[in-house]
């Protein structure tokens, strides 16, 4: 078993055993919202714990949400580098985002160079359609965007793809993750396109501008702008459903996104991308299920976007790190170890039912998603440091994670 096969059990609520401290009838939702309307997040039973570290608490009678974007009523995050000079940089091939005299001349001018990689997706499937974003990633029409956007079009569906000079193509699936909710397409009988420059996300910093570009409920090329609120937040999206996916290390920021940025991509100033835009936070009234923007939004890290893109292409099993254990939420925070899996990287390193594990090469455990997220932040055959409290203890053991599909 991987990480992500959770035991079922009771959450416990924000923090410790009392409710969110500023609203006990808060509830947390976390799923993706329905095709071509607002994002209207579904409703973890009372008494369910928000996520720590980065998760996301209600407030009095609203809801505070994690949704999911999905196509047109998918929406994600945005984020915009600081606005300050900045020395000539290539953004893609034969373009040169060049230093501005302002801060607004600079963020124009690596908007109009890296707006030409960023198309709009349309699926068209049954009687309705979904709409998001993607990156091209090169000339000939490879793109990579998110699965919840085109998961529709592998039911039978059809992919059309708008490019920045208005033209559009037809589009294929190559290959797709739910568990990471990235996807390749591939545009046909397309040449002479622009590829995105793809940056690193490791050298990301809170405080950077940032800018979003996509397609907004329908309106291409828009962007906004933002910072990189935080970093490393752990993410799950789809809570309980099919469509779980876990964004690890996600990068938070507050600029604008809306439905139909998904999949888009989210830039710094020298018009690199460091992420794909894919969740956002919204507030949903129980009575009418709206939400949108509220500047909380979260994008899967470029290094490890291209990581899983380059197997899709490939047309290799997608694979992600793993323990090897079944765990579960713990009160005062921690992932506890309910089950090992026999002759696992945890089996080997001695990690036992009833641990509670606090931390992975240092970046803080505070629950069971924490813990898959840190994890998938590594590659198969890594080496990592855990470390787990053991009948009031507390131990260090190295683990060699091993490989699930």
């Amino acid at each position: 078993m991987s990480d992500e096969d959770r035991t079922p059990h009771p959450q416990p609520t924000y923090g410790d055993s009392s409710a969110p401290w500023w609203s006990p009838a808060a509830t947390v939702t976390v799923e993706p919202p329905p095709p071509n309307d607002p994002p209207a997040p579904a409703t973890i039973p009372p008494g369910s714990r928000p996520p720590r570290a980065g998760r996301l608490v209600a407030v009095g009678a609203v809801a505070l949400a994690v949704a999911l974007g999905s196509g047109l009523a998918g929406a994600e995050l945005a984020m915009n580098r600081d606005g300050g000079s900045t020395p000539a940089a290539t953004v893609t091939s034969g373009t040169v985002v060049k230093a501005g005299s302002t801060p607004t001349e600079t963020l124009a001018k690596v908007a109009a160079a890296v707006q030409p990689t960023v198309v709009s997706i349309t699926v068209t499937a049954g009687s309705g359609s979904d709409e998001g974003s993607g990156v091209i990633m090169s000339s000939d029409g490879t793109i990579l965007t998110n699965n919840h956007v085109i998961s529709a079009a592998a039911e039978g569906g059809e992919i059309e793809v708008t490019f920045a000079d208005g033209s559009t193509a037809t589009a294929s699936i190559v290959g797709r993750d739910a568990s990471t909710d990235l996807a390749v397409i591939k545009a046909a009988g397309v040449s002479g396109l622009t590829p995105a420059t793809f940056g690193d996300s490791d050298s990301v910093d809170v405080g950077e501008a940032v800018l979003a570009i996509g397609s907004p409920l329908g309106l291409e090329g828009s962007v906004t702008s933002g910072i990189v609120s935080a970093l490393h937040r752990p993410v799950e999206t789809g809570a309980g459903s099919a469509s779980t996916s876990v964004l690890s290390d996600a990068i938070q920021t507050d600029a604008a996104i809306n439905p139909g940025n998904s999949g888009g991509p989210l830039v710094d100033a020298s018009g690199a991308v460091i992420g794909i835009n894919s969740a956002i936070a919204a507030l949903s009234s129980g009575t009418t299920g709206q939400s949108g923007s509220i500047g909380v939004g979260f994008a899967i890290p470029i290094d490890e976007a291209s990581r899983v893109a380059k197997q899709l292409i490939a047309g290799d099993t997608v694979t992600h790190a793993v323990l090897g254990v079944q765990v579960s939420d713990v009160s005062g925070g921690g992932a506890r170890i309910e089950a090992v899996t026999d002759g696992s990287g945890a089996d080997d390193a001695g990690i036992q039912a009833g641990d509670v594990v606090t931390h992975v090469d240092g970046t803080s455990v505070e629950d069971a998603t924490a813990l898959t997220a840190a994890v998938r932040a590594h590659q198969p055959g890594d080496k990592v440091r855990v470390t787990l409290t053991r009948a009031g203890r507390t131990e260090k053991v190295t683990v060699t994670l091993g490989s699930a599909s």
